[in-house]
């Protein structure tokens, strides 16, 4: 994985999107201080999920529904994630 690889990501909240981006990974490697920078040697990868950019301290109580696709610079498949985000109430 070199630099210009991105990421997608999408934000549901049941059918209606709230978000919808595409991040550069590196950038947010870098931005969270991940255990892992761009290059990346090929093989298993163990990387955080970190949401806060997508749910504030003001994120209406509820259950999102999260998608985030990686690609490479030549824009091949890395990983995909499907994760469900309960807020609960304060």
């Amino acid at each position: 994985m070199h630099e210009g690889a991105y990421v997608k990501v999408t934000v549901k909240y049941g059918l209606i999107r709230l978000i919808s981006t595409t991040l550069d990974l590196g950038e947010q490697l870098k931005d969270h201080d991940a255990p892992v920078q761009l290059p990346v040697e090929a093989g298993q990868v163990s990387l955080p999920i970190y949401y806060g950019d997508f749910f504030a301290n003001n994120t209406p109580p509820g259950t999102y529904s999260v998608f985030a696709d990686a690609y490479t610079d030549d824009d091949e498949g890395l990983a995909c994630v499907k994760a469900t985000v309960t807020v609960p109430l304060p």
